[in-house]
């Protein structure tokens, strides 16, 4: 049997059934967001791949053409739902409590990745197996180190770079386990965001001043979304999880409607800053290179947060399809580009109609995918922990 034991584990944080239950009720109200964030990114490239001049550019719907930044959002969630998990396995059974979190990690995002990725080379783009680094492109997608190199990033199915990035995130968070109950939520964060802007001006200084590079939006950006430059949305998202589990507490607004309110108003704010004042070339300022994504954290978090306060009686009924679709989101970010590829390069359709169908279709294989794929892995990922915990 693994038991848990109580001396791993500060007193001043409850990582067992509290923590539980506490996801529990957060919930609905996290999916409400991941579903907002993987519409936006679906609409960014559906912007981008596809022009689509009649949606609008200006006021709170123009925030879906800077829809990228809804990545960010993917990563605060991430940093606080997976912080709240590696507690978790750490109360269940500390002795194997990296191997049981990494695995359950494989098995949340491995069977899909995999899918998504085959049908893109056999569908799309086979591109990236035919030229004589082949191999290359293989092992380092397989080990999610595909983010880590500009030939490699965004060679099979791009918004994977993403998932790379997050994996190497997970192992992070692996290394750290055993100390995590032992930080302290503020300095964490603090740490987070300075090593973050640190990183990224050391980078673009480095790329600009050292290696002379041309102001490519590829070479300056792959260089700042690498993990220190993502740790001040995912590192933020982690201390949150942290903070809630030592308090033990958490209240929610008493009008579901005012945390949307609040939503809208920082999407209108950052939306209408990035328009306003952000320059034709992003990649050439040193100033948006360096700050932008700490900007765009800061709003993921703020998203976050307020996420975090919706309470269940608003969100269970007025917000039951957003609900479904976080469920279904990362499916919703594997399938999008592909499907919009096929459309774009193999039908007539005009870009109304192109974009209702990409739309349809990627949520259609977003739901089969995540009952037929991600459900049945995570399912085999914890009857398989079952089973060793038992014996």
């Amino acid at each position: 049997m693994l038991a848990a034991r109580s001396d791993t584990v500060p007193s001043s944080i409850d990582t067992g059934s509290h923590l539980s239950s506490q996801q529990d009720s957060d919930l609905q109200g996290l999916h409400v967001l991941r579903g907002f964030a993987a519409l936006s990114v679906l609409l960014f490239h559906l912007f981008y791949l596809v022009p689509w001049p009649v949606f609008p550019g200006q006021g709170p719907l123009a925030w879906f053409r800077l829809g990228g930044f809804g990545v960010s959002i993917f990563f605060a969630l991430s940093g606080f739902v997976v912080t709240q998990a590696a507690l978790r396995e750490l109360a269940a059974h500390p002795e194997h409590a990296r191997a049981a979190f990494m695995l359950k990690r494989v098995a949340r995002i491995m069977p899909l990745y995999l899918l998504t990725s085959a049908c893109f080379l056999v569908l799309v783009d086979a591109g990236a197996l035919r030229g004589g680094d082949a191999w290359f492109q293989l092992v380092t997608h397989l080990s999610f180190t595909h983010s880590l190199f500009s030939t490699s990033i965004g060679s099979i199915n791009g918004p994977t770079w993403s998932i790379g990035v997050e994996f190497q995130l997970y192992l992070l968070v692996a290394l750290l386990l055993p100390w995590l109950p032992r930080l302290r939520p503020l300095p964490l964060a603090v740490a987070c965001v300075i090593l973050s802007v640190l990183y990224r001006a050391a980078v673009y200084l480095f790329q600009r001043d050292v290696l002379a590079l041309p102001f490519s939006d590829l070479n300056y950006w792959v260089a700042s979304v690498q993990v220190p430059g993502s740790l001040d949305t995912f590192g933020v998202g982690a201390a949150i999880a942290l903070a809630r589990a030592r308090s033990g507490t958490h209240r929610y607004w008493p009008n579901w409607w005012l945390p949307l309110l609040a939503m809208a108003a920082v999407l209108s704010l950052f939306t209408s800053l990035v328009k306003r004042f952000a320059p034709p070339y992003l990649w050439a300022n040193f100033g948006w290179t360096v700050l932008l994504l700490s900007v765009a954290a800061a709003m993921a978090i703020a998203l976050l947060a307020l996420a975090m306060r919706l309470p269940n009686a608003g969100v269970s009924r007025a917000h039951r399809p957003f609900i479904y679709l976080g469920t279904i989101s990362y499916g919703v970010y594997l399938w999008h580009v592909p499907v919009i590829t096929l459309l774009k390069n193999h039908t007539p359709l005009a870009p109304n109609l192109l974009a209702l169908a990409a739309i349809s279709i990627t949520l259609v294989l977003a739901a089969l995918s995540w009952h037929c794929v991600e459900q049945p892995a995570i399912a085999w990922a914890r009857r398989w922990l079952a089973r060793r915990s038992r014996g």
